[in-house]
C-alpha cells in the first residue's frame, strides 16, 4: 500500500477565516460507529464528486449546528505545497 500525499490545515475556533499553518497530525473523534460511518460516507461522496466533476473543489462536513466543528475536504492545489 502506498502512502497517500495529503496536507492537514486548521483554523482556530474564534476566527474561522484565519488559516493556521500546516499541521503534523489530527485526531477525528466520534461519539459512535454510526457517526464515524456518516463521516466515511461523506468522504466517499466527496471522492465520487471529485472524480465526476473536474471543477469540484471541496466539501464541508459540519456538525449539528453552525457553531460545531467544520471539516473541509479539498483537492490539493499547488499553492498548498
Amino acid at each position: 500500500m502506498t502512502t497517500p500525499d495529503f496536507r492537514i490545515y486548521g483554523c482556530p475556533r474564534a476566527d474561522m477565516q484565519e488559516v493556521a499553518p500546516e499541521l503534523a497530525g489530527v485526531s477525528l473523534c466520534f461519539l459512535s460507529a454510526k457517526e464515524m460511518r456518516a463521516f466515511a460516507r461523506f468522504v466517499m461522496s466527496c471522492a465520487d464528486e471529485a472524480e465526476k466533476d473536474g471543477n469540484w473543489d471541496h466539501g464541508h462536513f459540519i456538525g449539528k449546528d453552525e457553531h460545531d466543528q467544520n471539516i473541509v475536504l479539498a483537492l490539493l492545489d499547488e499553492r498548498n505545497y
